[in-house]
């Protein structure tokens, strides 16, 4: 488990987040395998087999755990065992055939009309800054951002990353660095 977990920073650049999350899912797994009567037992990973992991996953669903966290799991253990195979020659994949459970979508949040046109009209006067001299630059700052916000569907963390280099106004378009450091193209 330590090995695939060191492998999947090193290589994929996984978050620690995801690390952690990877390590308990694998660790549970672990425990489900093991029997109850031999605490310290050495579980041969050429043993396992898709029926466990299925009960395993079974047992999630029965325990009431959430079609995400259930998801994450089969994840987690369909790129262990991928790992295993590649890495330490394990000769079948036992976790080849495991899928996760469907996620239903939910729909995206979004503001009203009304809402919209109360957010830019609470911008016409502005927020009241100390620095009297620098009032209307910070003000049509505010704006600005409010309303590339609003038309481009930024998430606040990529627009205040953006940076003088990151927008091309001849061509009108912003390159943004998202979630997982994937960098978009969008039009303003």
């Amino acid at each position: 488990i330590e090995a695939f977990l060191d492998a999947l920073q090193v290589d994929h650049g996984s978050s620690q987040n995801t690390l952690q999350a990877y390590r308990r899912d694998l660790k549970s797994l672990e425990k489900f395998l093991t029997p109850s009567t031999e605490k310290n037992a050495f579980i041969q990973i050429d043993k396992i087999s898709s029926q466990q992991l299925e009960e395993f996953l079974t047992l999630l669903s029965k325990q009431k755990q959430s079609a995400r966290s259930i998801a994450r799991k089969t994840s987690a253990i369909r790129q262990f065992f991928k790992f295993c195979c590649i890495e330490l020659e394990l000769e079948t994949n036992p976790a080849e055939q495991l899928l996760p459970p469907k996620l239903q979508k939910p729909l995206p949040k979004y503001l009203t009309q009304k809402e919209i046109e109360a957010l830019l009209a609470a911008l016409e006067p502005g927020i009241p800054y100390q620095h009297e001299n620098r009032v209307q630059a910070f003000q049509a700052r505010d704006r600005a951002m409010l309303v590339l916000m609003y038309a481009t569907g930024l998430r606040v963390s990529e627009l205040v990353s953006l940076t003088t280099h990151s927008i091309d106004l001849q061509q009108e378009y912003l390159r943004v660095r998202g979630k997982g450091e994937k960098e978009r193209i969008v039009p303003f």
